[in-house]
């Protein structure tokens, strides 16, 4: 078996060091799971816990956005057309403003029907965002072009702003995507944590007396 970098693998780069045999473990414990119809709650606990006793290290929350985002064989990571792109903008901007807020669970269920394809979250923040930066910049570029003298210093000035605000923005709302989507499985860890912790002192009391 390949070795794998613990560090790497804790800062959730695993689609970078897993190697065919982890990635197997992964697939055929969540069709298992999916099958014996979802009943645990905590399923990339147990995964996680499976993989650590095969030599790898990674955490739940880890695993669970590998998962969603990699390797799930339902997803389709094939370049979006310009006709599915132009589909993320019009649905997304509607949800924006009605809702103040992308309902990107309902969007990957919209694109599903309308494409036959079932891209990830990230996949299509990622297209709605780059459009949205894109568009901020070619904006702000126009006004500072109309100011005389140092235009190249304000235009690569501000470019590299727009993209540090990109990244930000979109990292802030993968977190509070993720902490929505799985703060029930989160919590039923802790619980399971917390009884494995009850469970041990327990095993340690009963030795000593």
């Amino acid at each position: 078996m390949e070795k794998v970098d613990i560090k790497k693998a804790r800062n959730n780069r695993i689609n970078k060091i897993i190697d065919s045999i982890g990635k197997k473990i992964i697939i055929d414990y969540m069709k298992e799971w999916e099958k014996q119809g979802k009943i645990s709650k905590i399923p990339f606990a147990h995964l996680a816990k499976k993989l650590k006793s095969k030599g790898y290290d990674f955490d739940s929350k880890a695993i669970c956005d590998y998962w969603w985002n990699v390797l799930d064989p339902r997803l389709n990571h094939e370049p979006f057309s310009q006709e599915e792109k132009n589909y993320i903008y019009e649905k997304a901007g509607k949800y924006q403003k009605t809702n103040n807020k992308i309902q990107w669970t309902n969007l990957q269920a919209e694109m599903k029907m309308k494409f036959g394809k079932f891209h990830s979250q990230n996949d299509l923040k990622n297209i709605w965002y780059n459009k949205k930066r894109k568009l901020k910049a070619k904006n702000r570029v126009k006004i500072v072009l109309s100011i005389p003298d140092s235009k190249d210093e304000y235009v690569d000035e501000l470019e590299h702003e727009d993209e540090s605000e990109y990244v930000d923005e979109l990292e802030h709302e993968n977190e509070s995507e993720y902490e929505n989507e799985y703060v029930d499985e989160l919590e039923h860890e802790i619980e399971y944590e917390i009884e494995q912790d009850k469970r041990s002192i327990q095993f340690m009391l009963e030795l000593f007396n």
